[in-house]
């Protein structure tokens, strides 16, 4: 593979993830969710599938040595 085009995906993926990951990350873990009909409230875990997604992509470009923010 091209190096400058390595680069530019590399580049590109930076700038799509970096603030998206940090707002992901300053949402709550655990959020309540009130059952409309008994008034019941229940703890969730809010953790956004999206972020997994980026973590994992981090892992692999950490792995070929690519520095990661």
């Amino acid at each position: 593979m091209d190096f400058a085009y390595e680069m530019k995906l590399f580049n590109d993926w930076h700038k799509a993830n970096t603030d998206h990951a940090i707002d992901l990350l300053k949402l709550s873990i655990l959020t309540k969710k009130v059952d409309p009909e008994t008034k019941q409230q229940t703890y969730v875990v809010n953790f956004d599938p999206e972020l997994k997604v980026i973590i994992r992509e981090a892992k692999f470009l950490d792995r070929i040595g690519k520095d990661i923010p």
